[in-house]
Order: C-alpha cells, then sequence, then structure tokens
C-alpha cells in the first residue's frame, strides 16, 4: 500500500507483507547505513503498476534527483488527530481504484476504514503512483476541481 491517510498508531511499513519487510530492512542495514531507506532502482519490470506511465528519461531522472530518506519515517507509528477536523476530504485514486477504495473502507480495512463518509470525495486518475509525471495535465485538472468544491478555506 502507498501511504495514504492511514489510521494513528500504524506505520507505513505495516501496510507491506512480512517478505517486503524484511528484503526493505536488510536494504536499509547493507545500503543504507543502517538508518535510510536508498534510493528505489525505480524500474519498471519490477513495478510495473506504481511506475505505469512513466518514460525512460523519467525514470532516469528519478534515479538520479532520487534521496534516501530516513528509515524511521517508514517504522515510527503515525499519530492523527481524534476526531478528525470536520474539513473537505478527497481522494485522487492513481494506482487503485476507488471502488476498490470503497470495498475495503466499507469490510474495516485499517488502511481505507477512514476514507468514508460525508467529508469525502473521491476521483479517478488512473496511471502510476508518479501522476505529478505521468499525467501533470489531468492531475493538475483535477486539483483545480477538488480545490473549487466548496467548503472552509476553498474557493466557491
Amino acid at each position: 500500500m502507498q501511504n495514504g491517510y492511514a489510521p494513528s498508531g500504524l506505520a507505513g511499513i505495516d501496510f507491506h507483507e512480512p517478505a517486503e519487510r524484511a528484503a526493505l530492512r536488510e536494504r536499509v542495514a547493507s545500503e543504507g547505513g543502517g538508518w535510510r531507506i536508498p534510493v528505489p532502482a525505480f524500474d519498471p519490470e519490477a513495478d510495473p503498476h506504481n511506475l505505469a506511465g512513466l518514460s525512460a528519461g523519467q525514470l532516469a531522472m528519478m534515479r538520479e534527483r532520487g534521496t534516501p530518506q530516513p528509515f524511521r519515517t517508514a517504522t515510527q507509528a503515525m499519530r492523527r488527530p481524534e476526531p478528525l477536523p470536520g474539513v473537505p476530504l478527497t481522494l485522487i485514486a492513481s494506482t487503485f481504484p476507488v471502488a476498490g477504495v470503497r470495498q475495503l473502507a466499507e469490510a474495516g480495512n485499517p488502511a481505507f476504514s477512514m476514507m468514508t463518509g460525508p467529508q469525502w470525495t473521491y476521483r479517478e486518475l488512473p496511471t502510476g503512483h508518479w501522476p505529478m509525471l505521468s499525467r501533470p495535465r489531468e492531475l493538475a485538472a483535477l486539483l483545480d476541481e477538488v480545490a473549487g468544491l466548496g467548503g472552509p478555506g476553498r474557493r466557491p
């Protein structure tokens, strides 16, 4: 799962399978000095879903400009305000269809269960995890649309 709107008490690493967690821990130990997550390989053959829509040039740029991040950003439990502030919320689903999000939310999946209620709107932008690169115009149009939905701090 790509970290989205996770509930309090869970860390990003908790949303990965045990084998993926172990591989990440090993990579941090062997390539990250024990405390950093190395820059991903951004290999479209190994990760076609998340890297969908990206050109070879964009992938090369991501490898070149990528920066390792502290491992604690993945292992430290997140804390969310309880209850959540009463503001409008929008999910722009790119790697996962809205129907799947709703199904998991209704089933009580902890990563998605908070994504329900009248304050939520949903938009889809079918592409990989990097829509700002793979579909920048479409993403900008969606963000503009969402900004115009009304509510506190939003333009009419």
